[in-house]
């Protein structure tokens, strides 16, 4: 795509290069075409493959407790990402079935990367950013040529690979224990596949359990 950031500061056009969406090609599962509640509800990936098929895209017919997870940030300079990265590993019951994913603008040489721990992994292995790098994906933004969190939301979307459900967070947030079992029992306890859960986050001071 044409880097917006380029053209609002009236720049010659500068290609950019974006994450491709999950489904982007002319013989994809919707067919250019609204899909069906039923083809809807067979879609999103399971941490447990289905014992028949060995398949992982189990739609409804994976249990709750197995249903990945998705979680999009949009950071811009923020420090506290990687402890929000860390938090969010730490405390979910059932870390395996979270990806996340972070757009992460930055200045190089002045941020510290979102997806860069505090040690090395070698002389720490033990550290959240270490043990589930491999469920962290961060597409890397020059913070100068940043337009607002709308277009960085827009490159976190385009990083979504098929988890069963889908999670927005600012980059500065630290999660409650079992975050993952709460939201999840939370939101099928809605009997609506369309709601959308949305709350004004509160201060840390008092409102969650220590790690």
């Amino acid at each position: 795509v044409v880097h917006p950031g380029h053209k609002a500061k009236h720049h010659s056009d500068v290609i950019m290069s974006v994450p491709r969406f999950w489904i982007d090609d002319p013989v994809s599962i919707h067919q250019n075409k609204l899909m069906s509640r039923d083809l809807a509800m067979r879609i999103g990936s399971c941490n447990e493959p289905d014992p028949l098929t060995n398949s992982r895209s189990r739609g409804d017919a994976c249990p709750p407790s197995e249903r990945t997870i998705y979680v999009a940030i949009a950071s811009y300079r923020d420090y506290q990402c990687r402890d929000t990265v860390t938090s969010i590993f730490s405390r979910a019951k059932n870390p395996q079935r979270v990806r996340v994913g972070v757009v992460d603008q930055i200045v190089e040489g002045e941020d510290g990367p979102c997806d860069a721990p505090y040690a090395p992994c070698s002389s720490d292995p033990n550290q959240m950013l270490c043990r589930w790098k491999d469920r962290l994906d961060v597409f890397q933004v020059d913070a100068p040529l940043a337009i607002g969190p709308v277009f960085a939301r827009h490159l976190g979307h385009r990083m979504y690979r098929g988890e069963y459900y889908y999670m927005q967070s600012d980059a500065h947030v630290t999660f409650t224990q079992d975050w993952d079992e709460d939201i999840v029992s939370q939101q099928e306890a809605t009997g609506d596949e369309m709601a959308v859960l949305s709350t004004y986050l509160t201060d840390i001071e008092g409102s969650i359990d220590p790690a």
